[in-house]
């Protein structure tokens, strides 16, 4: 089974992704914890730079951010058996998305504007232009209560998105060299003399280069399912041809970046026992702030009268989401000041790949036109998208949607300049895919 990829994008309250090949190691989401506050500290310093620039735009224009941060564990509903591959498509999905608030040019439907509560339509005319708002820095996050361990997560200019690593360097990897005569088997094991990888790396991508000394067959992304040993990963995906790490052979791991195939589910958050902290540097317009809380919706499922993630309708009617009572899942004490969530987030679009290489996954960006959408529930397991909050997205020509259906603890820290959702829990994702 090829490995299964999935979208990256930034425009709703959670991303479900693979990284894009070419990823380097952060600098900033590495090494030990005394580095780690050192590189906050000059993620703060560096700031000030952005505020420079931001006010040179226009200096009249007060320059405000809106920001989502997720730390979620979801499962995808399509049958993946069906397609060849093994029972569970599932683990971890981080996303960290702050917006340039000024650089929204493509507002909501009037008819569907407010998410909290409701729904939020937008839709996008990518053929007459139309582009989804500015993505900024806003300093380091650091995340403990997970099953990969402690990991911090920075901004990547190469990618203009955020991109998480291990606080531990040896699970990090991302050191030029550090996979010198690794052995990659053909049937997706990496052994690595002298390593010294830990089971908190189940679940995470790991990047390879350097094999055979050029990018083919051994260099890549790939999932890794088990840690048997300090010297050995085994993958999820086999390997084209056998190879041996070169003189320049590096590997680097990511936590968050995506589910990933496995014969069981890939845990990455649990029932809430143990508690999630998310602690975010200071940055000139998005004040530092910790977040503690545990996760929601372990177990998840929807009940059987609501629309399955990967069932999106192709004619406009009420599409309804619910679980009850034991079927939502595991749900620990929060603080008075978190809120409970029932929450969509979907996106669309109107091109896919060829037949030959369509692993029924992969979104790619649309050349028509798409729709994203948010709704949620507060304080309730049961969200609607109206009829005609459906028509709206079917009328952008979808051949494929997305849909993600989270049971999630939320916080909302805000600043005079900023506001911030963070949410922490399980999710289930779907993909519906139409008849050209």
């Amino acid at each position: 089974m090829s490995r299964l990829r999935f979208s990256l994008t930034t425009s709703s309250i959670l991303l479900t992704g693979l990284l894009a090949t070419g990823l380097a190691a952060l600098p900033a989401c590495g090494g030990d914890d005394d580095d780690t506050a050192d590189d906050a500290d000059d993620t703060a310093d560096d700031s000030d730079d952005t505020g420079d620039i931001d006010a040179g735009v226009d200096a009249g224009v007060e320059m405000t951010r809106t920001g989502i941060v997720a730390v979620t564990e979801t499962e995808v509903t399509n049958p993946l058996v069906a397609l060849g591959g093994p029972p569970f498509l599932s683990g971890a999905v981080v996303s960290i998305s702050y917006v340039d608030d000024q650089s929204v040019t493509v507002l909501p439907l009037p008819d569907f504007m407010n998410s909290i509560g409701g729904c939020s339509i937008t839709v996008y005319d990518d053929a007459g232009g139309d582009l989804e708002p500015e993505v900024t820095d806003e300093g380091v996050f650091t995340v403990s209560g997970t099953a990969n361990g402690d990991f911090a997560c920075g901004f990547d200019d190469t990618v203009s998105d955020y991109v998480c690593q291990s606080l531990d360097a040896d699970l990090a990897g991302g050191v030029a060299g550090n996979a010198i005569d690794g052995e990659l088997s053909d049937s997706g094991q990496l052994t690595l003399v002298g390593a010294n990888f830990g089971p908190e790396m189940e679940g995470m991508h790991i990047q390879l280069t350097g094999f055979d000394g050029k990018g083919d067959p051994g260099d890549g992304i790939y999932s890794i399912v088990v840690v048997p040993d300090p010297e050995t990963l085994i993958f999820a995906e086999p390997v084209t041809n056998a190879s041996i790490g070169g003189d320049d052979a590096t590997y680097t791991t990511f936590v968050g970046a995506g589910p990933i195939p496995n014969m069981v589910t890939n845990e990455f958050l649990d029932d809430g026992t143990e508690d999630v902290v998310i602690t975010k540097a200071d940055s000139d317009l998005v004040p530092g702030f910790t977040v503690t809380a545990g996760a929601r919706g372990q177990d998840f499922v929807l009940t059987k009268d609501s629309t399955l993630p990967d069932a999106f309708p192709d004619i406009a009617e009420d599409v309804v989401y619910a679980c009850d009572g034991d079927a939502c899942g595991s749900d620990p004490d929060q603080e008075v000041t978190q809120i409970d969530a029932l929450v969509i987030n979907g996106t669309t679009t109107d091109i896919l790949p060829d037949p030959l290489d369509d692993d029924g996954f992969t979104m790619l960006p649309a050349v028509g036109s798409h729709a994203t959408f948010t709704c949620s529930a507060i304080g309730a397991d049961e969200i609607t998208i109206p009829a005609d909050g459906v028509q709206a997205i079917l009328d952008t020509g979808p051949l494929r949607v997305q849909v993600t259906v989270g049971r999630f603890v939320a916080e909302l820290p805000s600043s005079e300049t900023s506001d911030t959702t963070v949410v922490i829990g399980h999710s289930l994702t779907g993909f519906t895919t139409f008849e050209k």
